[in-house]
Order: C-alpha cells, then structure tokens, then sequence
C-alpha cells in the first residue's frame, strides 16, 4: 500500500527522518538523487539511522559505523543487512512510501570486537511524523 508521508521539505536534502507507518517506525531520507527508506533502527545496537552521516545513496550509523547502500539495505561496512522500502517523490514534491508492514530484517548480534569506533551524534532529535 502506498503512503503520503507528505512534503519532502519537512527533510533537510542530506538528513533522514522517522516516520510511523501502519504502526512501524521507518527512516526516510532525502539525498540529491531522491528519497530513499529503510527501517528505522540499525541492527547491530539500534542505533537511529535516520540521525546517520548521509553520503550519496549510503547511510553510516552513529552508533558504531556501520554503513549500508540506501537502494539495497546492503552493509557496506558491518555484517548485516537492513529492510528497505520502495520510496518516490511525487510530481508534487510529496514522499510516497510503498510499505508492506514488513519489519526489520533478522540479525544475531556480533560477537567479539565491535566494528567501527566512537559514538557520532548527527542529525536530528525530533521525533517520529506519525502517518495513518
């Protein structure tokens, strides 16, 4: 089912936002090549990957550094993936969501060293849009 999450300008161009959808909490970032969505919580720590380090079409966790590829929820640094899902901006500038109520992807937290170092607070603290 596809969702208006309403107008791409309540995202900063190079941040993310969370949103609730069908009562899931969701990223949604805007990037110069358009707006992309992943689940919300990145999967080694929950760490909030709409406050991550945006580069291009990949996102870096500010918990530990994990990074992973906006278009496929790949890891590019870390050991697992994460859900993405189907997003576009309208003619209208408006976010359109196809979501699927399909929550985070499985992952057994590492064990041993952690990957990635410090801890990098970027973004923002405003909480979640709520959307019916």
């Amino acid at each position: 089912m596809e969702h208006n999450l309403g107008c791409v300008t309540q995202i900063p161009l190079g941040e993310g936002r969370n949103f609730v959808v069908d009562g899931v909490e969701v990223a949604v970032f805007h990037t110069r090549k358009g707006v992309y969505a992943t689940q919300a919580e990145c999967p080694h720590r929950r760490g909030p990957l709409a406050d991550g380090l945006l580069g291009g079409t990949t996102v870096v966790c500010p918990f530990h550094a994990w990074k992973f590829d906006l278009t496929t929820g790949q890891p590019l640094m870390g050991q697992c993936a994460i859900q993405t899902y189907p997003a576009r901006l309208s003619e209208a500038g408006e976010v359109l969501l196809t979501f699927d109520s399909q929550g985070p992807l499985p992952c057994p937290i590492p064990q041993g060293e952690e990957i990635g170092a410090g801890q990098a607070a970027v973004g923002s603290a405003v909480g979640p849009a709520r959307v019916a």
